[in-house]
């Protein structure tokens, strides 16, 4: 799978303790290393109460920087995405260990995750000693999750940043698998109750989201392509947004999930999409219309 997806023009491997040996052995046993954008992450905390451990220390960060390069088998790794923000951990403590990284040679640069975009322009202005440090911000972001467009998107863009967006096909909610007479399925119930979990504000907007699927597959159909292509494709494709994960479990998926590339969605279809997915204003920004709010990402509203 990882070979078709290198072949299929992808190059951004976010590898978890899970799938860092298997991707490990096939490093050592190709010679495609060089086509691999490598990336790992500070894993989430668990905290220990005898000692207090929490993510975003020194120990937690750089202790799962080299259990990484471990189960890889490599010296170093492209990428950290740490997840530094604990409310309590120093921004400049943060920049301290990735420094110290890079210079020891185990990761070339800095990604943050789950972080306001107060504390990502405060890492950043920080990093402005160390060329090129921090390079990437990962959150979530779909027709589905909007919310960042208030303030991280807009941040990232204006300080040069790369985000990586994950959820694209919102828990599978963006699929066209449910439709709206099957939202009171088992399967469908259990889904939104996740969405709910994790964006509340989203999940009650817009009769629970049912008039978007209907747009979205019914641009589908008119595009020729699947649901979840043309939900991937403009999720990828949104101003400051460089990559965006996906999780296929099969080949199938994967190519599926490669095609969502391969075209562009007509102005007029994307258009309708982006109105259909708007979230509520929230302060500051209920006093301004969404055109104002969309000049920031230099995509105004039309």
């Amino acid at each position: 799978m990882l070979a078709r997806y290198l072949d299929g023009g992808g190059n951004h491997v976010l590898t978890s303790e899970t799938s860092e040996r298997l991707v490990g052995k096939y490093l050592r046993s190709s010679v495609r290393r060089g086509e691999i954008m490598l990336a790992t992450g500070a894993s989430e905390p668990r905290p220990s109460a005898a000692d207090g451990d929490a993510r975003g220390t020194r120990a937690r960060i750089s202790g799962a920087v080299e259990a990484s390069l471990r189960r890889l088998g490599v010296e170093r790794v492209d990428l950290c995405w740490a997840r530094a923000w604990d409310g309590r951990t120093p921004a400049e403590e943060v920049v301290s260990i990735a420094e110290d990284l890079v210079r020891a040679g185990k990761i070339r640069s800095l990604g943050l995750a789950d972080v306001p975009a107060w504390y990502l322009a405060r890492v950043k202005t920080l990093a402005e000693r160390s060329d090129d440090l921090v390079q990437g911000l990962l959150l979530p972001y779909s027709l589905r999750q909007r919310v960042v467009e208030f303030e991280l998107l807009p941040s990232a863009l204006a300080l040069d940043v790369g985000v990586c967006g994950t959820g694209a096909l919102a828990r599978g909610f963006l699929t066209g698998k449910y439709r709206r007479d099957h939202a009171h399925a088992p399967g469908a119930r259990t889904l939104l109750q996740r969405i709910k979990e994790d964006s509340p504000l989203e999940a009650r907007a817009r009769d629970g989201g049912w008039t978007l699927v209907d747009l979205l597959v019914e641009t589908a159909a008119a595009l020729g392509r699947t649901p979840a292509q043309v939900a991937l494709n403009w999720a990828a494709t949104r101003p400051g947004v460089v990559t965006t994960r996906v999780h296929a479990t099969s080949l199938e998926q994967l190519d599926e999930d490669l095609a969502a590339l391969d075209f562009r969605i007509p102005w007029l279809f994307d258009d309708r999409l982006e109105r259909a997915s708007r979230p509520a204003l929230l302060y500051p920004y209920d006093g301004f219309s969404w055109d104002q709010v969309r000049s920031s990402l230099g995509r105004p509203g039309k």
